[in-house]
Formats: structure tokens, C-alpha cells, sequence
């Protein structure tokens, strides 16, 4: 195993013996340098002595791609709050372009998403809260839901930023109550009618009052 030079990744696994050998190769994690594995010249030897030539051979060295970098997800919304009516505009901007990011990786709870779109490494939602709903919204998405071009699949599930969290306040029963009579809203009866009287009656009883002229005189002496 000694005599195989490894760059970007390290060999495991090594056996074999006579004239075939094998091992595995595991590339470095969040790489997306090539791997190298190669043999170089007079590193081992046959029956007679002879040591192997190799330095010049096109057949001595293996280059691997890698990418072992794996995408991740940021969800953004244009607004913090909603009320009665309100919807808001999410984001959803991928480190990595993927072609199998789809409607159904998105986790949402508190409300419903619609209108979802976007190709490579952006894409679009509105979010309609509950009916009736007071509590946050939450939409997120979690590791393994998408690959990038390699293969690798997301890694989100520690992130802040692959979760929106939004205060929600339909506030309907107070809408229902405003599209009330006013009567209706603060709970009073009918107005009330005042009792009718006729034009002489006096229900208190009050003294009766007279024109001067009508009283007696008295001349004084």
C-alpha cells in the first residue's frame, strides 16, 4: 500500500497478492479537487530483482473527479407577519444548481405554499396562511431532498437558514364581528322609547304654575 502515492483522498482496504491487488479509494469531503492515485517507478520488484518502470506509462496513474461538496438551501420571505389576507412571498436560492428540487421537498405547516416555480439554483412560492390561524407559520426544507449535479444531497439540517418562521394573525372572529350592526357588535338591545304623555298630563306632578294675571289682587291700604 506504501507504494501508491494518493492525492485528494486516501486507499483502505488494500489486499491482494501475486499480480493483482485492490483497495478502495475515498476522496476528501467537501472537495471538489481531482484525485490522483498513481505508482511511480521502483517501487516494487519481480522474481529477479527487477524493479518496475512506470514513470513514463500512461497507465501507471488514475485521475478521478470529485465533488464531495454537498448543496445546501436558504429560504427567505419578504415579509415577518401576516394578518387577515396577507400572503407572503417566499425565496428559496440553492448553493448549487439542481434539477430535482420540486414542490414536495418543501416542509410547511401553519398555512399552504402555491405558484411554485424557478429552475437551477432559484425558485418561488406564495405562501396563504390557516384560516383562522394565530400561531407561526413555518416553512423549511431538510437535508437529503435535492442532489446537485454529482449526486450529493443537501445538507441543511443544522442550518438557520434553510427555515422561515412567521407570525401569524388572521384575526377573522374579529373581522366577522366588524362586518356586524354596530348594535350587534357591543351586545345592546333596541334603543329605548320614551313614554308618550298627553298635552295636559303632569306625571309628576308638579305644581301648577299660573299667569300673574290670573292671581288675585289685593289693594293695599
Amino acid at each position: 500500500e506504501s507504494d501508491v502515492t494518493i492525492f485528494g483522498g486516501a486507499l483502505s482496504n488494500f489486499s491482494g497478492s501475486g499480480s493483482s491487488y485492490s483497495a478502495t479509494f475515498t476522496p476528501n469531503t467537501n472537495s471538489t479537487s481531482n484525485a490522483v492515485i498513481s505508482v511511480a517507478s521502483a517501487k516494487f520488484s519481480d522474481s529477479a530483482g527487477n524493479t518496475n518502470n512506470d514513470g513514463s506509462d500512461a497507465n501507471n496513474i488514475v485521475t478521478l473527479f470529485v465533488d464531495t461538496i454537498r448543496p445546501t438551501i436558504a429560504v427567505s420571505s419578504d415579509v415577518t407577519s401576516l394578518k387577515a389576507g396577507d400572503t407572503a412571498a417566499l425565496s428559496f436560492t440553492l448553493s448549487e444548481t439542481s434539477s430535482n428540487f420540486a414542490e414536495s421537498d418543501i416542509s410547511v405547516s401553519g398555512g399552504a405554499i402555491s405558484g411554485f416555480s424557478g429552475s437551477g439554483t432559484s425558485y418561488s412560492s406564495t405562501f396563504t396562511p390557516s384560516a383562522g390561524s394565530t400561531g407561526n407559520a413555518v416553512i423549511s426544507v431538510a437535508s437529503s431532498k435535492f442532489s446537485d449535479a454529482a449526486g450529493n444531497l443537501n445538507n441543511d439540517g443544522a442550518d438557520a437558514n434553510n427555515s422561515v418562521s412567521l407570525t401569524v394573525d388572521n384575526g377573522l372572529q374579529l373581522q366577522a364581528l366588524l362586518q356586524l350592526p354596530l348594535q350587534a357588535q357591543l351586545q345592546l338591545p333596541p334603543p329605548f322609547a320614551l313614554p308618550q304623555t298627553t298635552k295636559h298630563q303632569n306625571p309628576q306632578k308638579l305644581p301648577t304654575l299660573h299667569r300673574v294675571q290670573d292671581l288675585p289682587l289685593h289693594r293695599i291700604q
